[in-house]
């Protein structure tokens, strides 16, 4: 008896996706078809398919992988390329370039793809525009009247940018360099990891004026350790009230022992995240997005050391000020843009 490919579609071509594929690949034994339908031509999707040279993952090369079960997979897999395994470097302590990542899933998934029996991937370079049912399967619609037939469907898009920007440009789009160059003073609206990211690129792209950064917060991402910081896991009450895990969490912290790195609680908190996340209630999760979001964000998504260095001098020598406020109306002046707070 001959058994049809089971055909899944994955919406997205970033990190999530690879993820998926894999994983799809490594437990299903029968034939497989995958599609992974990317919007652009470039494989990695908004955090690595657009990275430049001057974006470092925020996490260290060791503590990143896309095999759950090969904790240190990203390392190795750089290591080898460089020819560098075995030998007396620790690749795995470093905040790696974002361009080698999109490589790396891709030659894992094909790897995995080489180990099946009877798999097969197919990367699509087209923008899916609506999903509608077929009989038992999915026709996903795709720009220029195309489509493709699917039985199951993924959606890995992230969270994605606004497609109608009303004010200023994409953090990650194409800047010229001389418009960059030949502007006096630049406004972000937050001041978070992209915030930086952005200033930074600018710099290389010749941009000599001031800057300025407004977010509710008026506050910069922690900076990770120089040096690597073992996990501790935070005691944490039964409870799952986000009161008192915030409570307990932030005890611990600030009690910490001395030389403690306050940033081993929340290494130490990771692994329990999810299972925390799904004990709240619907009024625990709000809380969770009111009050504690903008503080838990700064001390999780830290920032690469010496990009945070290089943002600290900014403000020191007066090129970069940054505020709190939040944003009420942007307007369109003859020369640029009013920013009212």
């Amino acid at each position: 008896m001959t058994i049809a490919p089971l055909s899944i579609a994955i919406i997205g071509a970033g990190f999530t996706a690879h993820a998926a594929a894999i994983a799809l690949v490594r437990k299903i034994p029968d034939p497989l078809h995958i599609a992974l339908i990317e919007s652009s031509d470039r494989r990695g999707g908004l955090a690595y398919g657009r990275a430049g040279d001057t974006h470092f993952l925020n996490t260290r090369a060791a503590q990143f992988s896309i095999i759950s079960d090969r904790p240190r997979d990203f390392a190795n897999w750089v290591e080898d390329s460089l020819g560098t395994r075995g030998k007396p470097v620790d690749l795995g302590a470093s905040f790696l370039p974002r361009t080698m990542v999109a490589d790396y899933m891709q030659q894992r998934l094909l790897e995995q793809v080489k180990r099946h029996s009877s798999a097969m991937i197919v990367y699509i370079s087209g923008e899916a525009r609506k999903i509608s049912r077929q009989a038992s399967d999915y026709r996903i619609h795709l720009r220029g009247n195309s489509w493709l037939d699917a039985s199951h469907v993924i959606l890995a898009t992230g969270y994605g940018t606004r497609k109608r920007r009303l004010h200023g440009l994409d953090p990650f789009g194409e800047l010229s360099r001389r418009r960059v160059q030949k502007a006096r003073r630049i406004a972000f609206v937050g001041t978070g990891l992209t915030f930086m990211d952005t200033l930074i690129r600018l710099r290389r792209l010749g941009y000599q004026g001031k800057a300025v950064a407004i977010s509710r917060s008026g506050r910069l991402p922690a900076s990770h350790a120089r040096e690597t910081v073992p996990p501790i896991q935070p005691v944490l009450p039964p409870d799952p009230d986000l009161l008192a895990i915030w409570r307990a969490v932030r005890s611990q912290v600030d009690s910490r022992q001395r030389g403690v790195d306050w940033r081993s609680y929340i290494n130490g908190i990771r692994p329990d995240l999810q299972t925390l996340w799904l004990g709240l209630d619907e009024k625990g999760k709000a809380r969770f997005h009111r009050h504690v979001r903008p503080l838990w964000e700064r001390l999780r998504h830290r920032a690469v050391p010496h990009v945070h260095d290089e943002i600290m001098r900014e403000i020191e020598t007066g090129r970069l000020q940054i505020r709190s406020g939040h944003v009420s109306s942007v307007r369109r002046l003859i020369s640029g843009w009013r920013i009212d707070t």
